[in-house]
């Protein structure tokens, strides 16, 4: 029978979490390719336990220069790649949501990607192998390299959880930071997030500006750089109540460009809560409250947002 799907990935020190990713998939993919960035652990061993065909590549500060040599070993028509930290919820979709795509005529679906227990990102997991390859240093994204007027995106129910040690969150976004700064100084949200993460509040706020003046970023990525921008205004505003006027423009801006997201209206009734505005407050987390979560985002989704802080917002000014 011809293979169908390839598993590519690239792993570096990856013992510990390796054999719990590939434990969930590996039935549902008809080949393992590996490629190993210089692991001293026994990430390597593992790999080939599981009966993966693995790859060394001298690792140089580049996501995407590894992942593109790690693709241009895959010989089957479709690709799926994954991090080591990564699990598949529901693995047997994996086939039947390909070949539902195919017959659409799609080459790219997407994933719901739980990059956090609340927050879901839309991302492209699965995609024809010779037709796209990576982008960007650090937060490296698909792009269709081979004729790109047949990129079609297909929107699917695969998910998949991020399951990071929170003993190297912090670390991997010191790195991923140093090398955005150094290899790709313009990659203004990617540098945002990693502020972000860092609590870097002033920071973070001004790459999510930056990146609103990119004029190629998606609706989605616009709406949620608005947002994580007063994100960051509002942390800002705890020790100089000034920013809290910039919180309020960024909110206005996001509700405007997109009224059906509920994140930009709990975030405000927040902020009117603080500011002793207590209808205001109210309003705000019931206009929440009516919005429905996005059931495929092609961007980033903060879930609680949607329901579970608005609601609380109201039973505390109900109290």
């Amino acid at each position: 029978m011809r293979s169908f799907v390839t598993l590519s990935m690239i792993v570096k020190d990856e013992a510990k979490t390796l054999p719990r990713c590939l434990r969930a998939v590996l039935p549902f993919v008809d080949k393992l390719f590996i490629t190993d960035t210089g692991s001293t652990d026994d990430t390597i061993a593992i790999a080939k336990a599981f009966g993966a065909r693995v790859f060394k590549f001298r690792w140089v500060d580049d996501f995407s220069a590894a992942r593109n040599y790690a693709l241009a070993w895959v010989d089957t028509p479709w690709v799926m790649t994954l991090d080591a930290d990564d699990i598949v919820l529901n693995p047997w979709n994996i086939k039947p949501l390909i070949e539902d795509s195919a017959r659409q005529q799609a080459t790219c679906l997407m994933s719901q990607y739980l990059s956090t227990p609340t927050l879901t990102i839309g991302r492209p997991q699965i995609v024809r192998s010779e037709m796209y390859r990576f982008m960007g240093a650090v937060h490296e994204s698909f792009q269709p390299v081979k004729h790109p007027d047949k990129h079609v995106l297909s929107m699917t129910d695969l998910k998949i959880y991020h399951n990071k040690p929170l003993e190297r969150a912090e670390p991997s976004a010191r790195k991923y930071l140093d090398i955005m700064l150094a290899k790709d100084p313009t990659n203004y949200l990617g540098i945002a997030d990693a502020h972000r993460f860092l609590k870097q509040h002033e920071a973070a706020y001004e790459h999510y500006v930056k990146a609103l003046g990119v004029e190629s970023i998606n609706d989605e990525t616009r709406y949620m750089c608005l947002f994580e921008g007063a994100r960051e205004a509002l942390n800002l505003a705890k020790q100089e109540p000034d920013w809290v006027y910039v919180v309020l423009e960024l909110l206005e801006k996001a509700i405007a460009f997109e009224p059906s997201r509920a994140e930009a209206y709990t975030l405000l009734g927040t902020v009117f809560v603080l500011l002793k505005d207590r209808d205001k407050a109210i309003l705000s987390f019931k206009e929440a409250l009516s919005k429905e979560e996005p059931k495929h985002p092609v961007g980033a989704v903060y879930r609680e947002y949607y329901r579970r802080i608005p609601k609380a917002g109201l039973e505390r000014l109900a109290a």
